[in-house]
């Protein structure tokens, strides 16, 4: 068997993907942490036509438009009429990201009042609680009679509770 050696210009770049990504995410925190500090709502971030309300919205709009590059910024500030049609494909694309970003705002923000609403995010399930959790659904539907026609229910039963009993304590 060949043993398969990643270039090191490609495991570079997969460092870099994965680093700047977590950075993103981080700063992604940041900004919705500061936005709930200041008493933003994703409500408030939503358009008009959800009950957003305009002045959020403008401001919130207005801090992600300085995000873009300063050439991006120029050609989306310009009069449309003078722009050739290859600015005005650029600038539509710009003006859709800047969208973009704006839902993602009100996504994250929503992501993040839901979770501080007492309903913290729950962790996530291993293998063996996911096992666990199956095995006593499968426990409950054979003491239910659910779907047991034609099975032999007492044996499932203490088979069934007899795998449980092997399972590791999570």
């Amino acid at each position: 068997m060949s043993h398969f050696k990643l270039a090191s210009t490609t495991r570079s770049a997969i460092i870099e993907a994965v680093s700047s990504d977590i950075a993103s995410n981080n700063k992604w925190l940041k900004a919705v942490d500061n936005l709930i500090a200041d008493g933003v709502k994703a409500s408030w971030v939503a358009t008009e036509k959800k009950g957003g309300r305009s002045d959020v919205r403008d401001e919130v709009r207005s801090a992600v438009t300085m995000g873009f590059t300063k050439d991006q910024q120029a050609l989306i500030s310009k009069d449309i009429k003078t722009l050739s049609d290859s600015e005005k494909a650029d600038r539509r694309y710009v003006i859709q990201q800047i969208g973009s970003k704006l839902g993602e705002v009100e996504r994250r923000l929503l992501k993040a009042e839901s979770a501080s609403d007492n309903n913290p995010p729950s962790p996530p399930m291993t293998k063996w609680t996911r096992f666990q959790d199956q095995l006593d659904k499968m426990i409950s539907a054979v003491q239910d009679n659910e779907g047991t026609t034609g099975l032999d229910a007492p044996s499932a039963l203490k088979a069934l509770k007899l795998s449980k009993g092997y399972m590791p304590k999570v």
